[in-house]
C-alpha cells in the first residue's frame, strides 16, 4: 500500500467524466471536488444499498477511476460491510485517490473491519500530512491519539490537530473545540472552543452548529441567545443531523425562543429518532405512552422505548414498565 504523495492530495480531479449516481448518493462531503455537497455519514448509512449499486454500476462504466472506486468502498463501509470496504479503498489508494488512504488509515486507527495497527495507521497519510494537506493531518492525529503505547500520544495528536485545524480542515476544528470545552487536554476556556467550533460552523459543519446552538442556549462561552441557538440547530438539521433535530424538538417542548408546542416537538424527535438518536427514542416513546403531542397508544409507546433501550438509553426500560402498569391499572 502506497504512503499517499501531497502532489496528488489537491491535484487529482476525476469530474472530467459525467456526473453519476454514485457521486449524488455516495459522495463525501470532505471531497475538494465534490460535485454536490457530499453525503455525510449518517444520511449514507440510511440508503447505503442503493449507493452500493449505483456505484458498481458506475466502476463498470469507469473501471479505473479512482473517486467511484473509493465511494463504492464507503457505500460498502456505512452498510457494515467493513472487509470489503477496505478492499475497495486500498484499490483506490493505489490509484492515488488521497481520501482512500485518509479512510484507510481511520479505520486502522479505530480498528474497525481491521486489526488496530497504528504504525500503518501514521504510515499511510504521513508524507501528505507533513506536505500540508489537513485531512491526512487529522488522520495523523487521530492514528496518534489512539495509540495508547505511545507516551506521548496526546502531545502528538493535538500537534497535527492544531496544524489541520488551522489550515481549515473543520473536523479538527471541531475536535479541538471540543477539547476546550470540555477541559481535556487543553485548560477548560469556553470562549476559545466557541472561536474553534465558529470556524467549522461557518464552514457548514453540522456537529459544530450543534454544539455552538447548545452553548447559546446555556450562555456557556458566548452569549445566551435562543434564537442564535434556533438558527444554528436549524442549519444543522438541514443536514439531517440527529443531535440537532433533537435539540429543535427541546426548544419546542420548553419554550425556549419558541412558543410551547407539544406536536411541533414531536414532530423533531420524531425526526431524530428515525435518525437512530437514542434519547430522541425515548423522548417519542413517551409522547405516545402519556399523549404529549401525540394520540395514546401503547404500541407505538413501546416500539420507541424498545428501540431507545436497544440502543443503550436505560430509562426507557422503567418507563416502559411504567406504561405497561398504567394499563394494567396498576400504580
Amino acid at each position: 500500500m502506497p504512503a499517499l504523495n501531497y502532489s496528488n492530495a489537491t491535484e487529482i480531479n476525476t469530474n472530467s467524466r459525467p456526473p453519476t449516481n454514485c457521486d449524488y448518493l455516495a459522495e463525501s462531503p470532505a471531497d475538494h471536488n465534490k460535485i454536490g455537497s457530499g453525503i455525510y455519514h449518517w444520511n449514507l448509512s440510511k440508503d447505503a444499498k442503493t449507493a452500493i449499486v449505483a456505484c458498481k454500476a458506475a466502476v463498470q462504466d469507469f473501471p479505473n477511476d479512482p473517486k467511484l472506486i473509493f465511494q463504492l468502498g464507503r457505500a460498502h463501509h456505512f452498510d457494515g460491510q467493513l472487509t470489503v470496504a477496505e478492499r475497495f479503498y486500498e484499490k483506490s489508494a493505489g490509484l492515488g485517490y488521497p481520501l482512500a488512504n485518509v479512510n484507510l488509515s481511520l479505520m486502522y486507527s479505530y480498528g474497525k473491519g481491521v486489526t488496530a495497527d497504528y504504525e500503518k495507521a501514521i504510515t499511510l497519510v504521513q508524507s501528505a500530512a507533513e506536505s500540508g494537506f489537513p485531512l491526512a493531518q487529522f488522520a495523523l492525529g487521530q492514528a496518534y491519539f489512539h495509540n495508547k503505547q505511545n507516551i506521548n500520544r496526546d502531545t502528538l495528536g493535538v500537534e497535527w490537530y492544531s496544524k489541520s485545524a488551522k489550515n481549515g480542515n473543520p473536523l479538527a476544528q471541531v475536535e479541538i473545540g471540543l477539547m476546550y470545552l470540555n477541559g481535556k487536554i487543553f485548560p477548560k476556556d469556553p470562549e476559545m472552543a466557541a472561536n474553534w467550533l465558529l470556524k467549522a460552523a461557518n464552514q457548514n459543519d453540522p456537529v459544530a452548529q450543534t454544539h455552538l446552538g447548545h452553548m447559546h442556549v446555556t450562555g456557556n462561552g458566548v452569549a445566551h441567545s435562543n434564537i442564535d441557538a434556533m438558527r444554528w440547530f436549524r442549519k444543522a438539521a438541514l443536514q439531517e443531523y440527529a443531535l440537532a433535530e433533537h435539540w429543535i424538538g427541546n426548544m419546542y417542548r420548553d419554550g425556549n425562543g419558541v412558543t410551547v408546542n407539544p406536536i411541533v416537538a414531536v414532530d423533531w424527535y420524531v425526526k431524530a429518532a428515525e435518525n437512530d438518536h437514542p434519547e430522541s427514542q425515548h423522548n417519542v416513546g413517551i409522547a405516545y405512552g402519556y399523549g404529549y403531542g401525540r394520540p395514546y397508544n401503547l404500541e407505538k409507546a413501546s416500539n420507541w422505548l424498545k428501540r431507545a433501550a436497544d440502543n443503550g438509553n436505560a430509562d426507557s426500560v422503567r418507563i416502559l414498565l411504567e406504561i405497561n402498569n398504567k394499563e394494567n391499572g396498576q400504580e
